[in-house]
């Protein structure tokens, strides 16, 4: 408590100094009252004054437990304006600013989703990032799957028993060249074919040259054998380089190369060294790539070529059928792989008549029809059917070679 007695000659606020008072001595700015009913040379009185100056001052060192007089903070009359005006702010302007909040998170996210749809898709962008990006275990893999589309389609797949070891071989390498190249690798120094033991279809000792079994090449395995295997064997170079630091992979990925590699062990059971083949390291990785291309492309496939084409047709079926139609030795064989190799409506067609017995029949294309081969040149279905894949290849061309081919024949046996 104050005596007023003791500020009556200036008319100050002991507490914030304010010069102006209210006739009930009631100070504005701090809300403090000053009381004056209680004489100052009363001991009590002026230890309770001390007291209440003690209490006052206290107040003032921590605002948040403050009440100055008999009025707390918030009752400051300047202090309760500034609080109702944010309040009555708030409660107009709140419903906009939550729609401004809202549109700004939309248009964050569209633009987040715009950028990954039209600058991500391809992992390779992020090395603008800077020497510090990370590749992810899917580095390069879409091109070697965009590899395996272009140099093994369907006529290919299905057609795989008919191509001889020199083909095949072919195949194999442009599709190595492109693997290495999805990998970025430093050092790739083509395919070499040995005769491995069995079970084992390649490998790779990091010296940048890709060793693959003679077996791949033969009539019994599968193309998808030979994709797998590729792209798994050059996945082991990319590790080898990036062991030494030719590609950006994370420090605890090279670690754990590294230590994969020391304990790589294809000969002793993983019941006694649990991590060194099957479940190496780097052959879980290595799995994962070629695996991942295999079904890339098999679900590309499955899902771009017309289910029709899917249908398999059986060597051994075809073959018995053109034994029927007269068919033997040589002529036999060439014309059951000239028969596989077919591809889109020829194909259907030969599938309709192997199957269902359904005469194959076709309209004029460039002056030539099923009808006019059936009965003027005596040609048989499978012939038949043969030419329409030519001339559904190329009309103009292929046509001049049957009509040239026709004409002869027919001048051979008159």
């Amino acid at each position: 408590m104050y005596n007023y007695d003791r500020y009556k000659s200036s008319d100050k606020c002991p507490i914030c100094g304010n010069e102006v008072l209210t006739s009930d001595l009631f100070c504005e700015r701090c809300g403090m009252r000053i009381y004056t009913h209680l004489p100052q040379k009363n001991t009590n009185v002026a230890k309770q004054s001390d007291r209440a100056h003690s209490a006052a001052s206290r107040s003032m060192e921590h605002p948040s437990d403050a009440k100055h007089g008999l009025r707390t903070l918030s009752e400051m009359p300047d202090v309760k304006a500034v609080i109702d005006s944010c309040k009555a702010s708030l409660r107009v302007n709140y419903p906009d600013i939550s729609v401004l909040i809202d549109d700004l998170r939309e248009r964050i996210l569209e633009d987040i989703n715009e950028i990954i749809d039209s600058d991500f898709k391809d992992l390779d962008v992020f090395k603008t990032l800077g020497p510090h990006f990370i590749e992810e275990r899917d580095f390069g893999l879409e091109k070697c799957s965009e590899a395996a589309k272009k140099f093994f389609p369907l006529g290919v797949i299905m057609g795989w028993v008919t191509l001889s070891a020199q083909e095949r071989m072919v195949l194999s390498e442009v599709y190595a060249n492109a693997v290495a190249k999805a990998f970025e690798l430093v050092s790739y120094n083509d395919i070499s074919y040995k005769e491995l033991e069995p079970g084992v279809d390649g490998y790779n000792n990091g010296d940048g040259r890709l060793y693959l079994s003679k077996e791949l090449l033969k009539h019994r395995k599968s193309p998808f054998e030979i994709i797998d295997t590729i792209t798994h064997e050059l996945r082991h170079q990319y590790q080898a380089e990036s062991r030494i630091g030719h590609h950006n992979v994370s420090d605890d990925v090279r670690r754990e190369w590294i230590e994969a590699d020391n304990m790589y062990n294809r000969g002793m059971s993983c019941y006694f060294n649990p991590w060194g083949y099957n479940y190496n390291p780097l052959e879980i990785d290595a799995r994962y790539a070629g695996e991942t291309v295999v079904r890339n492309l098999t679900h590309y496939l499955f899902n771009s070529v017309p289910r029709k084409s899917m249908d398999v047709i059986n060597r051994q079926q075809l073959r018995t059928r053109l034994v029927q139609e007269g068919y033997s030795g040589a002529l036999l064989e060439q014309t059951t792989d000239d028969l596989i190799k077919l591809d889109g409506k020829a194909a259907e067609m030969l599938r309709s008549w192997l199957n269902d017995g359904i005469k194959p029949e076709f309209n004029d294309i460039e002056g030539l029809d099923s009808r006019l081969l059936r009965e003027h040149y005596q040609m048989k279905e499978p012939a038949i059917i043969l030419s329409y894949g030519m001339l559904m290849n190329n009309p103009v061309q292929n046509s001049k070679h049957l009509k040239n081919a026709l004409y002869r024949e027919q001048r051979l046996y008159k």
